[in-house]
């Protein structure tokens, strides 16, 4: 009995000991597993999103405020690339309180901080290269009036429908304001016979017009809307355009008088007819020249 009982109690013995070795063992493993998983490094996101600087110059600062160290600049259609990280600052700028800042990265490989509002998206940089191109078109057609011949030339200038809109101020939010400037805008001129006219706010859109000859002259009585009262014998013009749609023009020193081949003989009255208002070019120039530069930032940007 006595000798049954010795075994027992080494038979315990052995038991503890072992399971305390097996949960020193698995605790070694499971410590050694962690030290396996923390130590793997972290892999930060690449830059691989494009931007394009938007401004003539822009700071890369060393964190996302205005106040950072400047640790490099870069210009205007500068590529640089983003990882993602966007940073809103606590400053008030253009009017709204917090700027966005996107880390960025150059091609040579300098890394910092740059205000979202001074870069351009790839989407972004495709619509401002478009305008661009636009303002390009314009400044050529603008030469091209400038050379208007034949019987009409005098009459060459910028026409807008009844009111010549004008912006006497600028800031960001006044797009509305911008865009109806331009659209409500177009340059008129005249080589020969013919009579071209173009949008301002989009110069790819081009009317091409013969002026087939005269027509009746046109007075207007008492009862005119206002634009027309006081005008007596003014002579009208036919003109087509190449879809053989026939309209009635007529000019002043100031005004281009219209009326649709439908509406009634231009004898009659007053209300068949449009009206717009002429702006020399060369002083209207470089004020629309001006604004085309604005819009190609305004409306290439989301």
């Amino acid at each position: 009995m006595r000798v049954y009982t010795i075994y027992a109690i080494l038979s315990l013995i052995t038991s503890l000991l072992y399971c305390r070795s097996c949960g020193a063992e698995d605790k070694m493993i499971f410590d050694l597993a962690q030290s396996e998983v923390s130590s793997t490094p972290t892999v930060a996101p690449e830059f691989k999103e494009k931007f394009f600087v938007a401004r003539p110059t822009a700071s890369i600062r060393s964190a996302p405020n205005n106040k950072a160290e400047s640790v490099a600049s870069v210009s205007l259609g500068q590529e640089v690339t983003s990882n993602g990280d966007v940073s809103k600052d606590d400053e008030y700028v253009d009017g709204q309180f917090g700027q966005l800042w996107i880390r960025i990265k150059t091609s040579d490989g300098r890394v910092g901080f740059v205000p979202r509002r001074e870069l351009r998206s790839s989407t972004e940089q495709e619509a401002w290269l478009g305008w661009q191109q636009r303002g390009q078109l314009l400044e050529e057609l603008f030469q091209r009036a400038s050379k208007s011949s034949g019987p009409f030339a005098q009459f060459a200038g910028i026409y807008c429908p009844t009111l010549c809109l004008e912006i006497t101020s600028w800031s960001p939010d006044q797009a509305r304001e911008l865009y109806n400037y331009l659209s409500f805008r177009f340059l008129i001129w005249f080589e020969g016979m013919k009579m071209y006219k173009t949008s301002v706010f989009d110069p790819r859109k081009q009317w091409t017009f013969d002026i087939v000859g005269p027509d009746v002259p046109i007075s207007f009585g008492e009862d005119a809307k206002p634009g027309f009262y006081g005008i007596k014998n003014l002579q009208t013009y036919k003109v087509t355009d190449h879809a053989s749609v026939t309209d009635y023009v007529a000019f002043t020193d100031t005004k281009m008088f219209y009326r649709k081949e439908n509406a009634e003989h231009p004898e009659q009255k007053s209300n068949n007819f449009g009206y717009y208002v002429r702006l020399a070019i060369p002083k209207e120039r470089s004020n629309i020249l001006s604004n085309f530069a604005k819009a190609s930032d305004t409306f290439s940007e989301k």
